[in-house]
């Protein structure tokens, strides 16, 4: 039990169970502190990182040669500042 608890993939995955628990209570409303108009940007960050968390740790791309990690990297932080574009344009 002790070699789980030491491996980083599971310290990764309590972090995704925290951010995932975290969008859940922003996006419920339950954060009352953050503006309205802020929390589609936030709850879309929140995504995109752990969209890059998964790729990078349990998708191994973490290890994977450069030109796809780079391909990786650069599509989620393209989509992720389009998105927020369309969004700010809409608001």
């Amino acid at each position: 039990m002790r070699q789980v608890v030491t491996h980083y993939t599971t310290w990764i995955w309590l972090l995704l169970v925290v951010l995932t628990t975290m969008s859940w209570e922003v996006g419920d409303g339950q954060a009352t502190a953050i503006s309205a108009t802020l929390v589609t940007p936030i709850l879309m960050l929140v995504a995109f990182f752990k969209v890059r968390l998964v790729g990078m740790h349990f998708m191994e791309l973490k290890t994977a040669p450069l030109p796809l990690r780079f391909l990786f990297e650069a599509w989620v932080i393209v989509t992720c500042a389009v998105l927020l574009l369309i969004y700010f344009q809409i608001v």
